[in-house]
């Protein structure tokens, strides 16, 4: 059931995200990053992240990510909501949830989870973002403490 009700809500979220892109108010960014935490199968690696995110209105931020663990051969897709509280005109924090899958030598699987952080936009159309993320692999997740792919990330994002 859990591997058909979270997928389900997630493009369900971007239907409905979907259906906000077509108002005058999105801004569209491609974004390139890194974290640096611990993972289901190491202690702390580098995993170079890519992905695209809409913010609409300046308020909500739907996203889709791919991020790749070099040393464990360690991937996660991801689909995210963000909500943004506009600090001023350079400074905003954010929190939120995301759900996807992940792909590894052991522990494939639906994963959940959130993060929260801060942009700072030096520049008009870039903005540079720091953040806590945490995602838990759902089938373990009772069983491990390590199921989960956690740490601090640090990315830029450019606006299309």
């Amino acid at each position: 059931m859990k591997y058909f009700v979270v997928p389900a809500v997630m493009l369900s979220g971007f239907a409905v995200s979907a259906a906000f892109a077509l108002s005058d108010d999105v801004e569209h960014f491609v974004s390139l990053g890194v974290l640096d935490g611990y993972t289901a199968l190491s202690e702390s690696e580098f995993t170079p992240a890519v992905g695209y995110h809409a913010l609409i209105d300046d308020r909500h931020r739907w996203g889709l990510g791919v991020a790749h663990s070099m040393k464990s051969d360690y991937t996660t897709t991801t689909g995210s909501y963000d909500y943004v509280y506009n600090l001023d005109s350079k400074w905003a924090i954010f929190g939120g949830v995301s759900t996807g899958y992940s792909f590894a030598k052991r522990d494939d699987g639906v994963l959940a989870g959130g993060q929260f952080g801060s942009t700072f936009e030096p520049v008009e159309n870039m903005k540079m973002e720091l953040g806590y993320r945490i995602h838990d692999t759902l089938e373990n997740w009772k069983d491990r403490d390590m199921s989960r792919i956690e740490g601090i990330y640090f990315g830029f994002s450019m606006k299309v």
